[in-house]
């Protein structure tokens, strides 16, 4: 079976975005939802604790794996757990490709049973009740910020969660098997747009989730922790039944008790931290999503700390990558060759962590890796650039583990020492770097100051060797 492609970012969870005052206010002046209050006349006026909007972006190849999601949203318990709950709105807008118009959908709980068989013929007839016809506008970027804007408008919450669902592309837009709805640089706009319109800059999206593959990712996440607060994603190939929504709405719905006692008073770090754990153990054999047999061995998802990582993702990255740099502009051309090659070869088949058309690597791996290397070799001269180099490659390292509020990976990855699937991008030859640099230079980590960064030039000096053409990360 095919798996869906896709991308994003991120890195390096004790820190949390306060709002301003001015939200605050406006959110003490709307009372709490109660029964009589949650029709469409009066929703306005009232709070539910979540408001979840999920753009679906459905090409022809997703459709019954789309079919299968919205039934695991919707399908029945025994009392109102599932979809739109006196504490949360669920609202889906499903963009299919070979419909005229996108479909705009409050889902409820029906009275369907659980379906766990992933035979699309089993929800080829589903109903999902009423649904508004919503014209298509233009620009892509317009037709997904004006469904956020006007959901987070008509459904006040104290959180606001949001949802990309489909295939995925990549920060450098290397697109090789699916075309998607907006490349990263468009979902920045859109995101950007609802932090600031709809939100009026004065709170970041709660929670951001993408239902697609290779969208955790250093350089996106560094770029969305501007605009919302926690990030999960997978950093590899997504498995085609995607999320886990069914339990996961379960837990929303039972204040978490998957977590037990590591329930936390932050709200935003339950959802971040229980959706891996049900990750894992709906691939699991006895999972909900068990018929997808190969998950269990490759899939990766992992929930970021995005106030954090603004906070000191960036100097972290760029203080190691300078202490690198500083230490190899200190050794002898022999040593410095050695290095350079040594470092690559971390990065040769054998060692390679993803094996996508996206030149992508594993961030923590690639931590522990080079600190094994750089510490086991007595060929690297103990001068004080070493020093420096070690200790803040160990930063790095505590920085990342506090960024990754929690994850989860599939067996095929538990050799790896470090494993926090999170990715970052690195090119499969030098000359690739010289072409794909330009799509990374408005990002926050190739870019200081109006400079390049230390990232930027360690990138540039350090990893310069050609690899095989038959390799691919």
């Amino acid at each position: 079976m095919t798996l869906k492609y896709c991308l994003l970012l991120s890195l390096l969870s004790s820190c949390s975005f306060i709002p301003s005052k001015r939200f605050l206010a406006q959110s003490k002046a709307i009372p709490p939802c109660t029964k009589e209050m949650t029709s469409k006349e009066n929703r306005k006026k009232c709070q539910k604790k979540w408001t979840v909007m999920i753009y679906m972006d459905v090409k022809e190849d997703l459709k019954p794996y789309a079919l299968k999601d919205l039934h695991e949203m919707t399908a029945k318990y025994s009392k109102q757990l599932a979809a739109t709950t006196n504490n949360r709105d669920l609202l889906v807008q499903l963009n299919i490709h070979d419909e005229t118009h996108d479909k705009l959908y409050h889902l409820h709980q029906n009275q369907l049973k659980f379906q766990k068989s992933k035979d699309w013929k089993h929800f080829k007839d589903l109903d999902l009740g009423p649904f508004e016809k919503i014209i298509r506008q233009k620009k892509n970027t317009d037709n997904v910020f004006s469904f956020f804007d006007n959901q987070i408008k008509s459904y006040p919450s104290q959180h606001y969660m949001i949802i990309f669902w489909g295939h995925g592309k990549g920060w450098t837009h290397k697109d090789v098997h699916q075309s998607t709805l907006l490349n990263s640089h468009e979902l920045l706009e859109v995101v950007l747009q609802v932090h600031q319109k709809s939100l009026a800059s004065t709170k970041k999206i709660d929670h951001i989730i993408f239902d697609s593959c290779y969208m955790q990712s250093l350089e996106l996440s560094l770029e969305l922790s501007k605009y919302a607060q926690r990030l999960s994603a997978s950093a590899q190939v997504q498995p085609y039944l995607g999320l886990p929504y069914r339990t996961f709405f379960f837990e929303m719905s039972k204040n978490y008790k998957r977590l037990k006692k590591k329930q936390d008073a932050l709200e935003i770090n339950n959802t971040s931290k229980v959706l891996p754990l049900l990750f894992k153990s709906s691939y699991s054999k006895l999972g909900l999503q068990a018929a997808d047999k190969t998950a269990k061995n490759t899939l990766t998802f992992s929930s970021l700390d995005l106030n954090y990582l603004e906070k000191h993702g960036a100097d972290a990255l760029n203080n190691f990558a300078q202490t690198l740099l500083d230490y190899y502009s200190s050794l002898d051309k022999t040593i410095q060759d050695k290095l350079q090659a040594n470092i690559n070869s971390l990065l040769e088949e054998k060692n390679v962590i993803f094996k996508t058309h996206l030149y992508s690597y594993e961030l923590g791996t690639f931590l522990r890796n080079l600190f094994t290397e750089i510490t086991n070799n007595n060929d690297y001269p103990r001068n004080i650039e070493f020093k420096n180099l070690k200790k803040q490659l160990l930063k790095l390292e505590i920085h990342s583990k506090k960024t990754v509020l929690n994850y989860v990976a599939g067996d095929a990855y538990k050799k790896y020492n470090g494993f926090r699937a999170l990715n970052f991008w690195l090119p499969r030859r030098h000359g690739e770097f010289d072409i794909n640099i330009n799509k990374f230079l408005s990002s926050k980590l190739y870019l200081k100051n109006n400079k390049a960064s230390s990232w930027h030039e360690m990138m540039n000096v350090i990893f310069k060797k050609e690899l095989k053409d038959d390799v691919y990360f």
